[in-house]
């Protein structure tokens, strides 16, 4: 059984709202690679670039070792100190884009007036930053429960007959204080 979320649409919802509200210059801050939900999110991120005819620049896109924000420092630190910096970044998930709004702070950058950022997950802590991260939602919840009856549905023995079920839910883009519509 697999309850999953459709990564993909969700990067490229946020990718291309990123575009559609002026940012030609976006970055990505990708997960671990061989990671098929990161691989996902990038390839949303790489094919909203492509629909919309901008440029992919490697540069513009680093890879993080985990998920936390301590995760996303140095990666932060290479994107916002290229000669030509994005105007924005999408983050693998809301711990690296918090990382990334914390060096961009240090660095004088001012969000989302420079610089429009957007995470994946809606974690909690999200909404309490300052700014507030934009982030695409994933239904933490829905996902938690439809799993857990998926499990107590074999359990019980309810079928005889092994039926394994693949189940996707959509993403949601949530709109912060940490993306500027230019």
């Amino acid at each position: 059984d697999k309850v999953l979320v459709d990564c993909y649409s969700g990067a490229f919802q946020a990718v291309e709202f990123l575009i559609q509200s002026g940012c030609k210059k976006i970055a990505h801050l990708a997960g671990p690679q061989n990671s098929s939900p990161h691989e996902q999110r990038l390839n949303g991120y790489l094919d909203a670039l492509k629909k919309n005819k901008i440029p992919i620049k490697k540069e513009y896109i680093r890879y993080v070792s985990g998920f936390t924000s301590i995760s996303g420092i140095k990666a932060s630190e290479v994107l916002l100190k290229l000669k030509n910096p994005p105007d924005a970044i999408f983050a693998v998930n809301d711990n690296i884009a918090i990382a990334a709004i914390n060096i961009a702070k240090k660095m004088s950058i001012k969000i989302p007036e420079e610089l429009s950022i957007v995470g994946f997950n809606d974690d909690p802590h999200s909404s309490f930053m300052t700014p507030s991260l934009s982030t695409v939602l994933q239904p933490i919840f829905s996902i938690g429960m439809l799993s857990a009856r998926i499990l107590l549905h074999h359990l019980k023995g309810v079928n005889t007959k092994i039926e394994f079920r693949h189940e996707v839910f959509k993403t949601e883009l949530i709109i912060r204080d940490s993306f500027y519509c230019f």
